[in-house]
């Protein structure tokens, strides 16, 4: 019997299900939006049916960016149902009134509904609101500090956003399209907040501010600001204080028991008016600018020799002006010099609302002469857009005294003996005793020749005595000559192992030419034809580019020391081809 029960129960169910009259509704979650937004189209069916609603309709007017589908059964009073829905995201392709019309799913058709996109404005207003009021719940403006500004000159303008309610995840946006003829950076990370009392309505105001640079001059369209965020509708708690961030676990009840309504709103299209750059203006590049400073300085460790190193260091600061519009810096000839310019170190900051940009440039001279030489002046033109005026900023010309290098005044030494001594004089070997010393030496042999005779001892006993100590003295001069090479040596190991580089050449070039006998050698390169050693010769190029560079990586001390030391022991050789075994080097 309770079988009988159960399958007539089980009967009528099914009988039920199948006679109810079947449905199709159609709803949407807003009918009034903004451009921009989407909204919730859903299809309820009560019935069973494995085809899909035809939404073909929709693709004039919309673009479908989201679809799910879900299922549920029921059965009260002995009546079983099940729903069937369909949800799509909708996002309206213009603005204006529009039909959504009737979909048709199987033989069915749903109801219709009208729909309107408004255009995104500077306002927005909380739909369905209770209270009877006209007052913008969110607004958003904007505002310039320069009515008339010249073509690259800063100007900043602050967005304005305007919240009543409490907005969340909102930051204001500028298109690339509204950027084409502006260059424009963020003053802040993190937007001003105030409050204020606007229309009997508490308000938060966030302010952002910008720096605008105009790229050409005329009427030009002001980059639109748009802004897009939410606030959190029919949450079940009262919170008095909407800027309270209430959380748990870092979980944000607001956003747990409230339905998420967006907002997005954009500023007022406006022009302004750039003034073109002025006819008067000479330079060949263009700097609009609140203020500009030059300043040179050179290295305190720098030497003013000739053929040496030395590094000037020439800073700019901008104010008003970005990297990207800085203008490149020419530095003027100086005769007497080589100049090899660096690329300059730039930064940017914000100094009471300017972009303050700074560039180092670092010039190193090397001058080819001593005496007294010129740096010439370093003139650049701007223009103050405080007095509206051309400016000169100047770095005034610098005189130097430069002393002349070691192998300069071995040089003119040698000059000097070639006019003044015979050919075979030794003093032209910087090794040899001075010829002051042999003078001595010679009268001192004489005398003690005249003091033996004195002494009456015989001729005879006198000669040999007398060619032992020339022998005596032709050591010592040797001696003296091993010494002293071996100290130029030994200075230049010191330098390396200290790192002083610029000593190490000094010394290297002096031993070079009394090790090879040839005072011509003025450079590397002229060192490394007389030395012939591959491996030599490449640790001098090494050695010549930290002169210039300061880069340490590829250079090996310790191989260079060692291969020093063994072509010192090595008698002189002359280089047996002419072509240089270096490429040409700064010397």
């Amino acid at each position: 019997m309770k079988i009988k029960v159960y399958f007539l129960s089980l009967f009528f169910f099914l009988m039920t299900f199948y006679v109810q009259a079947k449905e199709l509704n159609l709803s949407v979650d807003k009918k009034v939006l903004v451009e921009g937004d989407t909204l919730t189209l859903t299809l309820e069916y009560d019935g069973d049916s494995n085809n899909q609603p035809d939404l073909s309709k929709l693709s004039k007017d919309f673009n479908i960016v989201s679809t799910s589908t879900s299922q549920q059964f029921s059965f009260v009073n002995g009546a079983a149902s099940q729903i069937k829905k369909w949800s799509f995201g909708l996002r309206p392709l213009h603005k204006g009134k529009i039909n959504i019309p009737a979909i048709k799913l199987d033989n069915l058709y749903s109801n219709s509904v009208d729909i309107e996109v408004k255009e995104m404005t500077d306002v927005a207003y909380v739909p369905d609101s209770r209270e009877n009021t006209n007052a913008p719940y969110f607004e958003i403006k904007q505002e310039f500090d320069v009515k008339h500004p010249y073509v690259q000159q800063q100007v900043n303008f602050f967005v304005h956003i305007y919240d009543s309610i409490g907005l969340q995840n909102g930051a204001p946006t500028i298109s690339a399209d509204a950027q084409k003829d502006w260059i424009i950076v963020p003053l802040t990370d993190k937007p001003i907040v105030r409050q204020e009392t606007i229309n009997h309505k508490r308000m938060n105001i966030e302010t952002y501010a910008f720096a605008a640079f105009p790229q050409k001059g005329g009427t030009l369209e002001v980059p639109q600001v748009s802004f897009e965020g939410f606030y959190v509708k029919d949450a079940t708690f009262d919170f008095p204080n909407f800027d309270d961030d209430i959380s748990f676990f870092g979980v944000n009840f607001h956003n747990v028991f409230g339905q998420q309504v967006p907002v997005r709103m954009k500023t007022k299209a406006q022009t302004i008016d750039v003034r073109p750059i002025p006819a008067n203006s000479l330079s060949a590049s263009w700097m609009p600018l609140n203020n500009l400073e030059l300043s040179a300085k050179w290295d305190e460790k720098s030497k003013f020799k000739t053929d040496e190193a030395i590094t000037r260091t020439i800073t700019l600061k901008a104010t008003g002006t970005t990297e990207s519009m800085l203008p490149k810096i020419t530095f003027p000839e100086a005769d007497g010099f080589k100049q090899y310019p660096e690329n300059p170190t730039v930064s940017e900051q914000i100094i009471n609302g300017k972009i303050v940009t700074t560039a180092i440039f670092n010039n190193v001279y090397i001058p080819q002469k001593s005496g007294r030489l010129t740096i010439p002046p370093l003139k650049m033109q701007w223009f103050n857009v405080d007095t509206q005026k051309l400016q000169i900023t100047s770095i005034p010309q610098e005189v130097i005294d430069i002393l002349p290098s070691e192998k300069e005044l071995v040089a003119k030494q040698n000059v000097y003996s070639k006019d003044t001594e015979p050919l075979d004089n030794k003093e032209n070997n910087p090794l040899s005793p001075d010829t002051h010393d042999q003078s001595d030496l010679a009268q001192d042999l004489s005398s003690l020749k005249s003091s033996l005779a004195n002494l009456g001892i015989a001729e005879k006993a006198i000669t040999p005595l007398l060619f032992l100590l020339g022998i005596l003295v032709f050591i010592a001069i040797i001696s003296l000559k091993q010494c002293r090479k071996n100290k130029l040596r030994n200075e230049i190991i010191r330098a390396i192992k200290k790192h002083d580089y610029k000593r190490a050449k000094e010394n290297l070039l002096i031993w070079a030419q009394h090790k090879f006998g040839q005072m011509s050698i003025q450079n590397f390169n002229d060192v490394s034809k007389c030395v012939q050693n591959t491996d030599f010769s490449e640790q001098l190029s090494l050695l010549n580019k930290i002169l210039y560079s300061n880069s340490e990586d590829l250079f090996d001390g310790v191989k260079f020391i060692e291969i020093l030391k063994k072509i010192d022991k090595l008698k002189c050789k002359q280089a047996e081809k002419n072509n240089a075994v270096l490429p040409n080097l700064y010397d």
